[in-house]
C-alpha cells in the first residue's frame, strides 16, 4: 500500500508514493474510491483526508478491496498522524524551551562575567595592542588588589556555572550522552564546587560548616559537579543572611546521603513537590523577586539520576519560622541520596567537626537558637 502523509503547513511527514503517482493523489476527491492506474492498468483503490491538522492519502491495490474496510484505515491513519504530529510539536516545542533557557543562562552569565571583567579594567582601556591591555590589568592588579581580586572571583564562579550548563546539555538533552563514572572522593567533589561560592556566603555573613569524610562514590563528575553547582547557588540565594549552613555525610545500609541544613526562604507545604516541576516558583522567592530562569529543582533530579542519585527537601513546620525583612524563614534541609553506591575506603569520620568559610555570626542568627 502507497501512504503519503503531510502535516498541516504542506510539509510531507512521511510517504513511500511514487513520483509519477502523485497526479492521482492530486485528483482524488473522495474517501474512498475506484480507479484504474494510468500506469499498470490494474483497478486499484484510493482516498484521501485532508484538514488544517495535515492530510493523508491512501491508494491501495489488493491489500484493502472493500470500500468500508479502505475508509477505516484511513481514518485510522490521520487519527495517528495527527496524535504523531502533536507529539513531534511537544518535543519540539520542549527542545526549543531548552535551548532557550540555554542560551538566556549563558547570556546572563557571559554579561556578568564582562561587567567584572570591566569593573578591574575600564573597556575603553582595552582598545589598545595585547601588550597595553596586559599592562592595563598589571597595573589594575597592582592598584586595587581586593577589589579587583572580588572581580576575579565573581569571573570564577559565573564561567563554573557556565560550564555547568554546557555539562546539563550534554549530559541531559543529547541523544547519546557519554558519563565518565569512577570512584571520586564525594568530599573533595563539594569543596571544589564551593571553591566558586566562598566570596558570596562571606557577603551574606553565612557560616559553612562541613563535616570531614574520605568516602568514595562511583559518579559522572561533570554531571554531579553541575548538580552541585546550582544547589549551592540556591543555597547562597535563598539562605538568611547571618545564618549557618551545615553540609553532614552519613551512610545507611546500601545508601550514602549528604544533607545540607540552613535556615532558608520558607517553602510552602504544598510547594514541596511542585518546586521540582520545571520552570515553577515558590510563592516566596517569586515575591521577593529572587526566581529566575536557572535549571531548577527538576533539572537537577535528572542530572543526580543518571548518577542513581536522588534529591529532595525537608522543611520545618510554622513553628521553627522567623521574619526576616518581610520574609518567612524556616530549617530546610536538602537531602542527596546515592544509591547501592561504591564504599572505597569508606572512613566517614562525625568524631570532629570540620569548620570551613569564615566563621560570622549575627543577631539575626540568634533568633533561631532560642
Amino acid at each position: 500500500m502507497y501512504k503519503h502523509l503531510i502535516t498541516a503547513d504542506g510539509e510531507t511527514f512521511s510517504s513511500n508514493l511514487p513520483t509519477e503517482c502523485t497526479s492521482c493523489m492530486f485528483e482524488c476527491k473522495h474517501l474512498s474510491q475506484s480507479i484504474k492506474c494510468h500506469i499498470d492498468g490494474q483497478t486499484k483503490r484510493t482516498g484521501k483526508i485532508i484538514d488544517t491538522q495535515g492530510g493523508v492519502f491512501l491508494c491501495s491495490n489488493k491489500e484493502i478491496k472493500a470500500s468500508g474496510k479502505f475508509k477505516q484505515t484511513l481514518s485510522t491513519y490521520f487519527d495517528v498522524l495527527s496524535e504523531i504530529i502533536n507529539i513531534r510539536d511537544e518535543q519540539s516545542e520542549r527542545k526549543a524551551k531548552q535551548l532557550r533557557r540555554l542560551t538566556h543562562n549563558l547570556i546572563s552569565y557571559n554579561a556578568h562575567i564582562l561587567q567584572d571583567l570591566y569593573s578591574i579594567v575600564s573597556q575603553d582601556k582595552l582598545s589598545g595592542n595585547g601588550r597595553d591591555q596586559a599592562k592595563a590589568f598589571a597595573q589594575a592588579l597592582k592598584s586595587h588588589p581586593n577589589d579587583s581580586a572580588v572581580s576575579l572571583l565573581r569571573i570564577l564562579k559565573n564561567t563554573n556555572l557556565s560550564k555547568s550548563e554546557f555539562s546539563i546539555f550534554e549530559k541531559l538533552y543529547d541523544s547519546n550522552p557519554s558519563l565518565d563514572i569512577h570512584p571520586h572522593k564525594i568530599h573533595k567533589v563539594l569543596l571544589l564546587v564551593f571553591n566558586s561560592f566562598w566570596y558570596d556566603f562571606i557577603q551574606k555573613n553565612v557560616r559553612i560548616k562541613i563535616q570531614p569524610c574520605e568516602t568514595k562514590l562511583r559518579l559522572d563528575y561533570e554531571s554531579v559537579s553541575a548538580a552541585f553547582a546550582h544547589i549551592i547557588d540556591n543555597t547562597v540565594k535563598y539562605t538568611a543572611t547571618g545564618t549557618e549552613v551545615e553540609v553532614s555525610f552519613s551512610s545507611v545500609d546500601n545508601s550514602f546521603i549528604i544533607e545540607f541544613e540552613m535556615i532558608s526562604m520558607r517553602i510552602e507545604p504544598e510547594e514541596r513537590y511542585l518546586i521540582f516541576n520545571e520552570g515553577y516558583s515558590g510563592r516566596h522567592p517569586v515575591r521577593a523577586e529572587l526566581s529566575g530562569k536557572g535549571i531548577g529543582l527538576g533539572t537537577i533530579r535528572k542530572l543526580l539520576a543518571i548518577n542513581n542519585a536522588t534529591i529532595s527537601i525537608k522543611s520545618s513546620d510554622r513553628a521553627g519560622e522567623v521574619d526576616l525583612d518581610g520574609y518567612p524563614y524556616q530549617k530546610n534541609v536538602v537531602k542527596v541520596v546515592f544509591n547501592n553506591y561504591l564504599d572505597i575506603e569508606s572512613n566517614t569520620k562525625n568524631i570532629k567537626t570540620g569548620f570551613i568559610g569564615r566563621s560570622l555570626r549575627s543577631r539575626r542568627q540568634s533568633k533561631w537558637n532560642r
